[in-house]
């Protein structure tokens, strides 16, 4: 029997509390079924909703994941995302740090996990955190589902595996049998 596993992400505004044009944003997350909402604490003009698309017309740069640019003279000086937090930055670490205290085998769980060993707990909150932002933003973007990645190989099974191959075809190569080797069939 297989095991279904569900995962989604609506973004929406309330336009019924909308004051002065300005609706609060929110999302809704749902997971295998259990859905919540949760109140971006963010104020979007209603005119610039695209109900559609679920996005805002225009870049948003209270998000903070926006370029900043500065133009002078129709010369662009600086294009940098500004510096800062938001919600949603923080909401991810907080996920990713999640991941990483579970005790279940997952596929992000073990990749936080493998990036810890190597460069530290900060740094393994920070790469799931921008994992989970690709996987949502593919997801929402794109409307890709997310499909948990089951016979994912690490890097010692595929050079086990490469090893086996070479191995196979140096015997194949010199015609070399069982017995030859000292092989048992049993």
């Amino acid at each position: 029997m297989a095991i279904s596993k569900t995962f989604s992400i609506l973004f929406w505004i309330n336009s019924s509390r909308a004051e002065n044009d300005q609706a609060e944003l929110y999302v809704r997350i749902s997971v295998n079924g259990k859905r919540v909402n949760l109140s971006l604490k963010r104020k979007a003009p209603m005119d610039q909703w695209d109900a559609r698309t679920k996005h805002l017309k225009s870049n948003s740069p209270w998000l903070r994941l926006a370029l900043n640019n500065k133009v002078s003279g129709g010369k662009v000086l600086s294009s940098k995302v500004p510096k800062g937090s938001n919600r949603l930055k923080i909401a991810l670490r907080n996920a990713a740090n999640a991941i990483g205290n579970l005790t279940d085998s997952t596929p992000l769980r073990d990749f936080f996990h493998r990036v810890n060993f190597r460069k530290g707990r900060v740094s393994a909150i920070s790469a799931t955190a921008r994992k989970f932002a690709v996987i949502i933003w593919n997801m929402v973007v794109k409307g890709v589902p997310y499909i948990n990645p089951e016979g994912y190989l690490f890097l010692d099974q595929k050079r086990k595996m490469g090893l086996l191959k070479r191995i196979q075809k140096q015997i194949d190569k010199f015609g070399l049998t069982n017995k030859d080797i000292g092989f048992l069939n049993t």
